[in-house]
């Protein structure tokens, strides 16, 4: 016969056993619309249906450039095709599209969190005449379709990087940047997102592309249009003012910030 005492300790150690068991299951992982799994650090602060989308809202303690990226590679896993910079319900982010749908992962600063906020949504219609679109005393923000901004940097080897972006909002997305290094020298820089390819060169010299140079053309993107989601915000909270950010320990002042301005097509072009 057992004693006593060992039936209390098989108990104890089988409710432990029980305990540990549990405690080591892995937690279900947070479930995204568009069927994407969460990052990991990221909670979810609200979920809202606006006409057809969903916008579900999350935060978290990463550096607003990480999240966005984090959620961007959380929707690609999941089968979503990045498609650049887009706008929806004036949301400006990341777009993506799978079959039918579409989905924006869209970020910004509240306090010391970041909130990423993921849309998705049917692909739009074909646009209605603007004739026939009647008019609304309390419209929403122009669509986004061109956007410029110069950064100054604090220490750094680059003291000021001028941002162009134009044709937003479709595949044809294009970037230059120039950037002046502390010497005086300009490199300037070209993206194309429809042919995913880049180029560049120093002032008054042929330009080159990303290729021969070793340049990656998918880390440059990334790097600058998470700039760009920077600069929208601070142009919404912020209109008009300089604003100071420190984004992976380096400060950067955006300035002058412009949405839609004409841009000439020879910034654009590698010639």
């Amino acid at each position: 016969m057992v004693k006593p005492l060992t039936l209390a300790a098989i108990a104890i150690l089988s409710a432990v056993a029980v305990g540990l068991a549990l405690s080591l299951r892995p937690h279900e992982p947070l479930i995204g619309p568009g069927g994407f799994e969460v990052p990991e650090g990221f909670t979810k602060e609200s979920e809202s249906a606006v006409e057809d989308y969903v916008i579900v809202t999350y935060s978290g303690k990463e550096n607003l450039e990480k999240a966005i990226y984090l959620f961007s590679r959380a929707l690609e896993q999941k089968n979503w095709a990045p498609v650049g910079v887009a706008s929806i319900l004036g949301y400006w982010g990341n777009g993506f599209e799978r079959e039918n749908l579409v989905a924006l992962v869209s970020g910004s600063i509240t306090g010391n969190r970041v909130c990423i906020s993921v849309i998705v949504g049917p692909k739009p219609t074909q646009e209605v005449p603007e004739e026939n679109i009647p008019t609304q005393e309390n419209e929403q923000s122009p669509e986004i379709r061109s956007m410029s901004f110069v950064m100054f940097l604090e220490n750094q080897i680059v003291e000021r990087v001028d941002v162009y972006a134009r044709n937003l909002n479709t595949p044809d997305i294009e970037l230059r940047i120039d950037a002046l290094n502390r010497d005086g020298e300009r490199i300037s820089y070209i993206l194309s997102w429809r042919t995913q390819s880049g180029w560049t060169r120093f002032e008054n010299e042929n330009w080159r592309t990303f290729e021969n140079v070793g340049m990656s053309f998918g880390e440059f993107w990334t790097y600058y249009s998470t700039l760009m989601n920077y600069a929208w915000f601070f142009s919404k909270v912020y209109p008009g003012q300089r604003v100071s950010y420190t984004i992976r320990e380096v400060t950067i002042t955006f300035d002058n910030i412009r949405v839609n301005p004409e841009l000439p097509d020879a910034l654009f072009h590698p010639v």
